[in-house]
């Protein structure tokens, strides 16, 4: 599990479940982790022949994540404000990371 997953289990220990990733450095590698997330935390058969996948998962977290690309140029303080764009915002109650 990713650190960013991680630290979104403990959020859902206490209630959360949206969540604003600011990305930066390497947002593409954080997008893809979040895209990929059920395939990538779960167990799956893979056919060599035509590359079909079955999920063999666990039921996924009810998690909405937002991943707002904040610029590789932006320093990591500055990367909450870009993130306030976002339209669910408000509705996260500071939960960025």
């Amino acid at each position: 599990m990713s650190p960013l997953s991680s630290m979104s289990c403990r959020f859902t220990a206490i209630g959360g479940t949206r969540f604003i990733v600011a990305c930066g450095y390497k947002g593409d590698l954080i997008k893809r982790n979040f895209k990929d997330f059920n395939l990538i935390t779960s167990d799956f058969t893979v056919s060599l022949r035509d590359g079909s996948r079955k999920v063999l998962y666990k039921s996924p977290p009810d998690w909405n994540v937002s991943l707002v690309d904040t610029g590789v140029v932006t320093m990591t303080g500055g990367r909450p404000a870009q993130a306030e764009g976002v339209a669910t915002w408000r509705d996260i109650h500071g939960h960025v990371f």
